[in-house]
């Protein structure tokens, strides 16, 4: 059966893109060792359905997942799992771990409440600490926060537990768990740790917890708007920094599986989702790079899809950040955003948005699958995410069902959190607003010295090939130290200077006569180098004649021949050879007369 719900899904492993490499993982799966959870060779209650716990950690590389929790219920009234089948699911998740390309994190999952009314919601707990040191973990460590009925003294009974873990045995994470459920509860976001709470799990199988007003794939037990990640990170509510993440929450042993609902769970009514790590291309890939990211709010929770995302936040020509990072931007200036989309996935993108506390602003399409918008100053929210709608039809094919209404996916970045930043962002003197056209670049800004052709407009004034301002760049100025040199100005002709740039001065009619030999400069078919056309009237070659073509100095018409030099009316006729010489009309005949002696 396992094979079956595999060959559904697209098989992915790590994707390079712009300069990034993103790491597809699930940071919240059950097994049978959860005691609402099922595996088919562990439980058999499943009747096939389930997936195998002894091959949990191959079925999510078989997935395409590359890296995983395990986190089954580790305290409350669903734990059923004894001491040694921790220390075994402990120790196939180490030996399965296998740094640069499969990532395994020791995990669990448990809820603390204060009293039976005042519950302080359920957290996914990840270990991030080597394999030598978290093989000695036990399941009693990890209920030792509350009694088996959840139970916690105080808020920061939990967080002095964890920091007793974490100096014991390293890194370690306490991930909110749909937060906005209002069963089995909420999160209560006034008891948080940023060290060990930087993150959220905004889509699960229950489904979203980012806003309780969001219709799409609604919280199965009704949402609870006062544990909505928005109310979480809005300024005038609690005002937190969280990085999202999405997991599936399946129960029944499938890591990967976002094409099923849960079948041990039916209030899981959705596939749910992934988390995308995001690591500069060429970096380590292991527990504690996906812990730096998860802090540092290098992710992308989606709803299944793996799309590589990649964000720049700019103003005034300075990079300002990208994914996650927090954003300085100067008092009045705007903020500019591109986004792109892993070329393979562009084409299942059906709309890139950013989401503020004030709502959602469609990006331009700039095509090239690039997405672009500018946040006016006076629009500056304190924190904003980009949302990237999918066709999920496309993605996945008829044959995924994830309990959702529609055919759409959703991948949503990290947020960025904004304050205002210095005026003068490169340090150079200039604001951007005072003139500097690139507030990135120390070398950049209005009253420096220009350094000509070389490509940076070192004194923003918009110009670095146009020294003498004529309009014309020194490419095609053939005199870029005068303003009236330019391909761009009409020429002055035989002046000596060249002002259009063409390599011409004396031959305006472009017949390759200079004015000095050419008889017209205004018409290119009269030239020395033109041959003549006779009798038209016109003296094309220059030589002062159009009518003796025999050049003997008659015209055409006295000259009976004119192709003759010595047939012409001032020719002598020579009697007798047949060629009338003088054009008299005829061949002169010689007459001999005899004398006679007297």
């Amino acid at each position: 059966m396992l094979a079956i719900w595999l060959a559904a899904l697209p098989v992915h492993a790590a994707e390079d893109f712009g300069g990034y490499t993103f790491y597809i993982g699930d940071p919240h799966v059950h097994t049978g060792l959860s005691g609402d959870g099922g595996s088919d060779d562990l439980s058999g209650t499943c009747d096939g359905v389930c997936g195998d716990f002894y091959t949990v950690f191959d079925d999510a590389r078989a997935a395409g997942l590359d890296w995983i929790s395990v986190s089954d219920h580790i305290n409350g009234n669903q734990v059923e799992m004894e001491s040694d089948e921790w220390t075994e699911l402990l120790s196939m998740a180490l030996a399965a771990n296998e740094d640069g390309r499969f990532i395994t994190i020791p995990g669990g999952e448990l809820w603390v409440a204060l009293s039976i009314d005042e519950r302080l919601g359920h957290k996914t707990m990840m270990f991030f600490g080597d394999d030598a040191t978290l093989a000695n973990l036990t399941l009693e460590q990890f209920q030792a926060v509350s009694s088996t009925d959840t139970i916690v003294t105080s808020c920061d009974a939990i967080w002095e537990w964890a920091d007793g873990l974490a100096s014991t045995y390293g890194d370690m994470l306490l991930i909110p768990h749909h937060p906005a459920a209002s069963l089995p509860m909420p999160t209560d976001w006034s008891c948080h740790d940023q060290t060990y709470q930087p993150a959220v799990e905004i889509y699960s199988g229950h489904g979203q917890s980012i806003d309780a007003d969001w219709d799409y794939d609604e919280m199965w037990s009704g949402a609870e708007e006062s544990g909505a990640v928005h109310e979480a990170i809005d300024p005038d509510s609690y005002a937190l920094q969280l990085g999202f993440i999405a997991g599936s929450d399946s129960h029944d042993t499938r890591p990967g599986n976002v094409c099923q609902s849960d079948s041990e769970h039916t209030n899981h009514p959705f596939g749910g989702g992934h988390t995308l790590v995001v690591l500069d291309e060429g970096s380590t890939f292991d527990r504690a790079a996906i812990y730096d990211a998860i802090v540092s709010r290098n992710t992308i929770a989606t709803t299944g899809p793996m799309v590589p995302v990649v964000v720049d936040y700019s103003s005034g020509g300075a990079t300002l950040g990208d994914l996650g990072d927090d954003l300085a931007v100067p008092t009045g200036q705007e903020l500019d955003i591109v986004v792109s989309v892993g070329g393979d996935w562009a084409g299942y993108v059906e709309a890139v948005e950013i989401v503020t506390p004030s709502g959602n602003t469609a990006l331009d399409d700039d095509g090239s699958d690039t997405y672009s918008l500018t946040v006016s100053a006076g629009d500056m929210p304190s924190w904003l995410y980009v949302r990237v709608q999918l066709d999920g039809d496309s993605y996945y094919g008829s044959s995924c069902d994830d309990g959702g209404d529609d055919g759409t996916e959703y991948a949503w970045t990290s947020p960025s959190y904004l304050s205002e930043g210095p005026d003068d962002l490169d340090g150079d003197g200039v604001a951007y607003l005072d003139g500097d056209c690139d507030d990135g670049d120390a070398t950049i800004y209005f009253g420096n010295t220009e350094t000509w052709y070389d490509g940076i407009d070192q004194d923003c004034d918009g110009n670095d090939d146009d020294y003498d301002g004529d309009a014309a760049p020194y490419l095609i100025d053939c005199d870029d130290t005068d303003p009236l040199v330019s391909p761009l100005l009409p020429e002055t002709w035989y002046d000596g200077i060249d002002q259009d740039c063409d390599g011409n001065d004396t031959d305006r009619d472009h017949d390759g006569a200079d004015w000095w030999d050419d008889c017209n400069e205004f018409d290119p078919s009269v030239s020395p180098l033109v041959s003549e056309i006779w009798y038209d009237g016109v003296d094309q070659d220059c030589d002062g004649n159009d009518n003796d073509q025999d050049h003997d100095g008659w015209a055409r018409g006295p000259d009976c021949n004119d192709n003759d030099g010595a047939v012409n009316p001032s020719a002598r006729d020579i009697p007798g050879n047949g060629i009338d010489e003088d054009c008299a009309g005829g061949d002169a005949v010689r007459i001999r007369v005899r004398r006679t002696r007297p």
